[in-house]
């Protein structure tokens, strides 16, 4: 399961510089009860006020009297975070761990100050629908690597579904494919492009989830949000590339940051490292398999 503290980014930069194993440090949990922290769980890291920046797995969990807790010798080659809130100083968890792992930032505009634990087991009947928004090449399609993978995760692609529908080669280049979208999509319009989609979700009976890759109106993605309950749009910000000035400054992709403003969860990839993006795909990993309540992968 998925936890938040708050823990200052200042300070965890500075834990991996030093690489310091032997103090005990504290994350601040408003909400979270002690003991919903469990062996295998994980704790994101979010900034006071700002975005997730990092996350950690959670190997072992103590729990002591707070006037027993000092005695506590800290493992060698682990890092001990010491859990606690405002309300409840009498107890207090200490969590050991081994790895940090820092991610790119991601901004949410949903409550983030309670347990992703609570918010899965109250949901797993529910079936659940994510946008993916941003501009090409801003790591929509490659952040979902790992989550296709799972079991009831149904990944649909708007490019791969207008290929189809209007006999695209799959190999067709991105000039061809964004002219000829601009041009069906002038055509039918963003309730035509809402019913296709929404087409290929009435129709799957197994999914929990939908992934709904390359949404690119923000009337598309308000049909969505009214015909779904919970609906929500993941947006990834675009690190600035010259490569890519002309494939952005196709018609196609004019309305695109419109759809920033409006997104429950935004990624930003603006400075783009290829080791933190491969651990944001896995926490978006671990956090969709938190909200399926599924382990397995197919």
């Amino acid at each position: 399961m998925i936890h938040i503290g708050t823990f200052t980014y200042s300070k965890f930069k500075e834990l991996l510089l030093e690489n310091s194993k032997t103090e005990i440090w504290k994350i601040k949990f408003k909400t979270v009860q002690y003991s919903e922290v469990r062996e295998k769980d994980i704790v994101a890291l979010k900034d006071d006020s700002g975005p997730i920046y990092g996350y950690f797995f959670v190997r072992q969990v103590y729990h002591f009297e707070h006037t027993c807790s000092s005695e506590f010798e800290t493992p060698k080659d682990m890092y001990t975070v010491e859990l606690y809130n405002d309300s409840n100083n009498k107890f207090r968890n200490l969590i050991i761990f081994d790895k940090l792992y820092e991610m790119q930032p991601i901004y949410f505009r949903i409550k983030t100050n309670c347990s992703w634990r609570i918010i899965g087991k109250n949901r797993l009947n529910e079936r659940k629908y994510i946008g993916l928004c941003g501009k090409s090449g801003s790591g929509k399609s490659s952040a979902m690597e790992l989550v296709k993978k799972l079991k009831f995760v149904k990944y649909i692609s708007y490019s791969n579904v207008i290929k189809t529908r209007l006999g695209l080669d799959n190999n067709v280049s991105r000039k061809i494919l964004q002219d000829k979208s601009l041009k069906y999509y002038e055509k039918i319009g963003a309730r035509g492009y809402f019913d296709f989609i929404d087409k290929i979700i009435s129709q799957n009976e197994t999914a929990k989830m939908f992934i709904i890759d390359g949404i690119r109106n923000k009337e598309v993605a308000e049909l969505f949000k009214e015909k779904y309950k919970g609906f929500v749009c993941i947006y990834f910000d675009a690190m600035n590339n010259p490569e890519r000035q002309q494939v952005w400054s196709h018609p196609v992709e004019a309305h695109i940051e419109q759809l920033r403003e409006d997104s429950e969860i935004i990624i930003d990839n603006g400075l783009y490292s290829e080791k933190l993006y491969d651990n944001t795909k896995k926490f978006i990993y671990v956090l969709v398999q938190n909200l399926l309540g599924e382990q397995d992968e197919k």
